[in-house]
């Protein structure tokens, strides 16, 4: 399970198998696609720029997820 680290005397510990949103924001204009995660506190990009915009296509809650997920696993969270 990944650990997270918000401030230098502040992580959590995220359960990627348990994870869940509370919603997802695409903004075409900004070409930006972002969710908040209730066990962060804070809100993430899933995708960030017209490039990964585009990858992103037809996104699904199901892809969404995925994506957060594999983020999180990865250690590349980008905050909002």
């Amino acid at each position: 399970m990944p650990t997270i680290i918000l401030q230098p005397e502040q992580s959590v510990d995220i359960d990627t198998n348990t994870l869940t949103l509370d919603k997802v924001t695409d903004s075409s204009s900004s070409q930006t696609i972002s969710t908040t995660i209730p066990a962060l506190g804070r809100d993430i990009y899933l995708w960030y720029g017209p490039v990964e915009y585009d990858e992103a296509g037809a996104w699904t809650n199901e892809s969404a997820l995925q994506r957060a997920k594999e983020l999180i696993d990865a250690g590349n969270i980008r905050f909002v």
